[in-house]
């Protein structure tokens, strides 16, 4: 889990700790999708596909 970037860990503990709580598979659905499209406009989601391409590891920057 350390080598993960920061903020996908939180969204995953935020997503774990609040579909808990909700009721509807859509409105789970919806709180999932929600998290996907914040992470996939980080510069921590842009340096994974980077560093995926050239085969190294990430330098993830909480951001």
């Amino acid at each position: 889990m350390l080598k993960t970037a920061p903020m996908g860990l939180r969204m995953t503990k935020e997503s774990l700790n609040a579909l808990s709580q909700i009721t509807s598979i859509e409105a789970a659905l919806a709180f999932e999708d929600r998290q996907q499209i914040l992470l996939m406009e980080t510069a921590d989601h842009r340096e994974a596909i980077a560093a995926s391409k050239e085969k190294r590891a990430p330098n993830f920057t909480d951001t």
